[in-house]
């Protein structure tokens, strides 16, 4: 790490160097890390986590096998990544993940939000629905804004709904995935970074640690993240099982 670096805490590291120490490693070497594993999550034959310092990626057993890589080792991530491209294989639409560093998470901490953010309960549902069918069906599967996630916000103004972010537990972890949705009249004025702000800051005072993340593709997206005070941590990309059958 470098000076310059910015700081996250340990149980977002610390997350990410357990899941990718799980499986046979094929390569280690400082910036690049190669494992296989038989129990890699279904419908998927690699994924691939991409820091500033370090590329990690997790393979199945079949794909090993395609790429004969017992028969035919690769020694760094270009010559892997060249295999895979042999094979017409191609990765995914990568997401970008984003964390507060520790200094962030402090100053979130002490932050002060105003009356008209709060949370959303069972008795917002009629609001919430609203809220959703001012949008289209894209935006609410970019969004992933559910109101029985472990935590939901909303943002008011004129007593209506314009933002709404919801979270849950990733995975088996201590890291709460976040989404938000605004009413479409009401974007770029700063309400999304509010509900996002507000959740992240109610996530971190249960003992969780939020997470923020979207396509590389989506602008606003990627916007609303360093807007909120999120920091690139890293990319993940993947290649589905059977990818390359047309």
């Amino acid at each position: 790490m470098q000076a310059s670096d910015p700081v996250f805490p340990a149980v977002i590291t610390r997350h990410w160097e357990e899941e990718y120490q799980r499986g046979h490693v094929l390569v280690t070497q400082p910036s690049f890390r190669l494992m296989c594993r038989t129990d890699l999550e279904e419908g998927y034959d690699a994924m691939w986590l991409r820091m500033a310092q370090e590329d990690r990626i997790q393979i199945t057993d079949d794909l090993a096998g395609r790429l004969r890589l017992q028969q035919h080792p690769v020694m760094s991530r270009d010559e892997f990544l060249s295999r895979i491209a042999h094979n017409e294989l191609h990765w995914g639409h990568a997401d970008q993940f984003f964390y507060l560093t520790t200094q962030a998470e402090s100053a979130l901490l002490n932050a002060k939000f105003p009356d008209y953010v709060r949370t959303l309960t069972a008795a917002d549902e009629a609001i919430f629905t609203r809220l959703c069918a001012e949008n289209n069906e894209d935006d609410l599967e970019i969004a992933g804004v559910e109101p029985d996630h472990h935590l939901v916000y909303g943002v008011f103004k004129n007593r209506q709904l314009v933002a709404a972010a919801s979270a849950y537990p990733w995975e088996t972890s201590r890291l709460m995935d976040i989404g938000v949705l605004t009413h479409p009249g009401y974007r770029k004025q700063g309400f999304a970074s509010l509900a996002v702000r507000a959740l992240s800051h109610a996530a971190l005072q249960a003992g969780f640690t939020p997470q923020y993340r979207c396509q590389l593709n989506n602008e606003p997206s990627l916007a609303l993240a360093e807007h909120s005070g999120f920091t690139p941590f890293a990319q993940w990309d993947f290649i589905i099982a059977g990818g390359n059958e047309a």
